[in-house]
């Protein structure tokens, strides 16, 4: 059991002119999105101009239509809870070597690595979508997170018998304390993150993810 906590703990701590092209609202959530304070005008600007610059050698076109199920994929997986197995090899199913930027990737590791056993969940939220050339899509939005229980406190104890219950051993004290720890900064980064996430595809596959960083 000592191995296996250690194992999940250490998963947990890892402008141009936008030009002229065709728009059409995205349509988004505005009122969620205002609620979590998202910069929603400053982040359509920044999207426009970021997809602008290619505007003079290809045509870029905003449009919701666009397929970007593999961002829901995406999502979906990192949501998914860490399994007894991935605790034995030491190492989560989940490709983390397309996320750029260490506060995103840092995010996203303690998510996956405590997220789905806590109960919390994520999903995207698109803000606006284009698409580039003939097979390149760039999706903006926000990460949505749900939760099971509303108090860390009752998302970590929710981890802790899970992880009992894969394992079939009992969590350690100092091991407990480490895990409530890291729910309480899993917690804290769930309700502060309100920044833009980028995401590119190339051929409905994700190339790369960053979020807007001022």
């Amino acid at each position: 059991m000592k191995k296996l906590i250690s194992i999940l703990l250490a998963l947990a701590i890892f402008p141009a002119s936008a030009g002229a092209f065709g728009l059409e609202d995205a349509a988004p959530d505005m009122s969620y999105l205002e609620s979590i304070g998202a910069d929603i005008a400053g982040d359509i600007t920044y999207a426009r101009n970021l997809v602008g610059m290619y505007s003079d050698k290809y045509v870029v076109t905003e449009n919701a239509d666009c397929d970007i199920s593999a961002v829901d994929a995406f999502y979906e997986k990192l949501s998914a809870p860490i399994t007894v197995s991935e605790l034995d090899m030491g190492a989560s199913d989940f490709d983390f070597d397309n996320i750029f930027g260490v506060e995103l990737k840092k995010k996203m590791k303690l998510f996956k690595a405590l997220g789905g056993l806590g109960g919390y969940t994520a999903e995207f939220e698109p803000l606006c979508i284009f698409s580039i050339y003939r097979n390149i899509t760039v999706a903006c939005g926000y990460s949505v997170y749900k939760k099971t229980y509303q108090n860390s406190d009752d998302a970590y104890w929710q981890a802790v018998c899970a992880v009992e219950n894969m394992s079939k051993e009992i969590v350690p004290y100092h091991a407990r304390i480490a895990l409530m720890n890291k729910f309480f900064e899993l917690d804290g980064m769930i309700n502060s993150d309100i920044s833009m996430k980028i995401f590119i595809l190339k051929d409905g596959t994700i190339n790369s993810v960053w979020e807007r960083v001022d």
